[in-house]
């Protein structure tokens, strides 16, 4: 049968301007397509967590699950800026922990026993510890984040001084416990705090010799510079007095945003070790703190208050890091699987109580030694 001519020329163009349809694979493919195990006892893919990093594709562009069993791994941990989009899962963050022993000199980020270079990466369930501990304080980060569109869920950070390197890009850290006595959240970057518990205590050091701790040191150099440290909702605690941080540079920015303030934080609130001649250019925001740590009729009067709209703007995620909405991208857990008949799921439930803390043997006197380890 002769197709009529009208039919036969429509065909003609659709076919030339007709462009088929393709998959399109977006870079971080939200569901993960690889899991990985990681199991000290033989029953994964590895037995070591870099090894199982050092397994993902250079360039990677979908999200890989590392799932890390229950034990104490004791090795230092890197991953590159050219492996993104990782996601690490702990089995429990009291049971799973990644654990080394380094620190001295100023270059601090190289003694991390946790470091991220890579941007999008996720961890939960997961507590990454630094244990050196040397006749005196020294430098020892338990984890150093310098990618972008990172986030850690109900992880702990454990460590004396500089224990959470933030050092550089947007970060989220939601429910996570995080302890230390000197400078131990501090950074360059740029970052929320969400309902974690910060606990200051001095660890195996005399906090009678050391006198109080600084809970942050934040590093924004200029007025033009978009980071900053801000804490929601969190819970500040501890055995040693602390103050809520000394500003790491002339513009350094930190809001506390209602959260619990104990009584270990010192009177004053802040200070400026390291930005004398510039205190009034550094920004730090208490608002609507509760607890006996919330007082502010002692507080220090220098600094810069920051006016509502900018006040406004680091207190809202999806102004001050999620402008692109990286958080609501990243991948849930995948569900776990068994490898084989050997290995079967652990389910664990969390205690919604805050963990004890140990307690003080003697009172402590609001005078104290201020006679601290500075920053190289």
């Amino acid at each position: 049968m002769q197709i009529p001519w009208s039919i036969f020329l429509y065909l003609t163009i659709f076919h030339l301007i007709y462009i088929p349809p393709r998959l399109t694979v977006f870079a971080g493919d939200v569901k993960p397509r690889t899991v990985i195990v990681v199991d000290q006892s033989g029953h994964g893919h590895f037995s070591k967590l870099q090894h199982a990093i050092d397994s993902v594709p250079e360039h990677n562009y979908k999200w890989i699950e590392i799932q890390v069993r229950a034990g104490v791994y004791r090795e230092k941990v890197e991953i590159p800026s050219n492996k993104p989009y990782i996601s690490l899962v702990g089995d429990d963050r009291d049971t799973t922990v990644i654990q080394w022993w380094d620190g001295g000199g100023s270059a601090t980020p190289e003694y991390a026993t946790f470091s991220v270079y890579a941007d999008n990466f996720v961890a939960r369930h997961i507590t990454f510890k630094n244990s050196f501990h040397p006749v005196t304080i020294s430098q020892a980060p338990a984890a150093s984040i310098f990618g972008d569109k990172v986030a850690f869920y109900d992880c702990g950070f454990i460590g004396v001084q500089d224990t959470l390197t933030d050092f550089l890009g947007r970060h989220l850290f939601d429910g996570c416990y995080i302890e230390g006595y000197i400078d131990f959240i501090w950074g360059y970057g740029q970052s929320i705090y969400h309902g974690c518990t910060i606990n200051v205590t001095s660890g195996p050091y005399n906090d009678r010799i050391y006198g109080a701790g600084y809970i942050t040191a934040q590093g924004r150099e200029s007025i033009e510079d978009t980071n900053g440290f801000v804490f929601k909702y969190c819970k500040v605690v501890g055995n040693s007095y602390a103050y809520l941080g000394r500003p790491y540079q002339t513009y350094s920015r930190v809001v506390f945003y209602k959260n619990y303030l104990s009584d270990i934080v010192v009177p004053q609130g802040w200070n400026p070790a390291f930005i004398f001649g510039h205190r009034g250019s550094a920004a730090h925001e208490e608002v609507d703190c509760v607890g006996p740590g919330s007082d502010k009729s002692q507080r220090v009067k220098w600094g810069r208050n920051l006016n509502t709209d900018e006040l406004n703007s680091l207190l809202n995620p999806n102004t001050f890091i999620n402008q692109d909405h990286w958080i609501e991208n990243q991948p849930p857990p995948t569900k776990r699987r068994a490898l084989h008949k050997f290995l079967t799921s652990k389910t664990t439930t969390r205690s919604t109580t805050m963990p004890e803390f140990r307690q003080r043997r003697t009172p402590l006197s609001r005078s104290f030694p201020f006679v601290h380890p500075r920053r190289g």
